[in-house]
């Protein structure tokens, strides 16, 4: 697995897949992270991961997986488009900042597109739920949900976006069949679903209980 990119994004990443024996190379342009990498006996290289020499000497025609996480939007659209172009075979998944900059990387060939706070977001959103009285299973289905929707949302509109028009309307539709969805799946959550939810372990375990 090669890793381009270890910000504060891409070294949870990849302190994670290390951490479960993934067997991972980094490449990265600060000599800081490419130094301290190297210490802790990551295989590191130093240098621009657009460049398809350097995407070579990391393995990449052996690799499975390439993920994605320069600190800049031109950065990881270069990275993404030498990967495709000379190594079609690896799967990418790609960090994007924002909504309308995932667009730009979907469009430049990554196979998946993680929004970086979007998780974040979702987390909060649930704990804010949890803390004003709702039930952590309803909380929790109903971030799975929204999470489910939103992204085949996001995925239909990045196919619609340079129509101003069409994508506006669209997205406003997308916005009030949530609501609909969520409203309709709050009144099928049963007791006894609530009930599996409630105890102390499942609860730190979900993230949902202080501890």
């Amino acid at each position: 697995m090669i890793l381009a990119g270890f910000g504060a994004f891409g070294s949870v990443v990849g302190r994670f897949l290390v951490a479960n024996g993934v067997e991972t190379t980094v490449l990265d342009t600060d000599s800081d992270h490419v130094e301290l990498m190297r210490r802790l006996g990551i295989k590191t290289f130093y240098g621009d991961a657009s460049r398809e020499e350097l995407l070579r000497s990391a393995g990449a025609e052996e690799a499975k997986v390439l993920i994605v996480s320069p600190a800049t939007l031109d950065a990881t659209l270069a990275v993404i488009r030498t990967a495709r172009k000379h190594f079609p075979h690896l799967r990418i998944l790609a960090r994007a900042k924002t909504r309308v900059d995932a667009y730009d990387v979907l469009e430049a060939g990554a196979d998946r597109v993680y929004r970086t706070s979007f998780d974040t977001s979702l987390r909060t959103g649930v704990d804010a739920m949890r803390d004003l009285g709702f039930g952590a299973y309803q909380a929790h289905r109903a971030a799975q949900w929204f999470r489910r929707y939103d992204e085949n949302a996001w995925r239909e509109l990045a196919g619609i976006r340079s129509d101003d028009a069409h994508y506006e309307s669209r997205a406003r539709e997308s916005v009030r069949l949530l609501e609909k969805l969520l409203r309709a799946e709050f009144h099928t959550v049963r007791e006894s679903d609530e009930a599996a939810w409630t105890t102390d372990s499942l609860r730190r375990d979900a993230g949902g209980e202080k501890q």
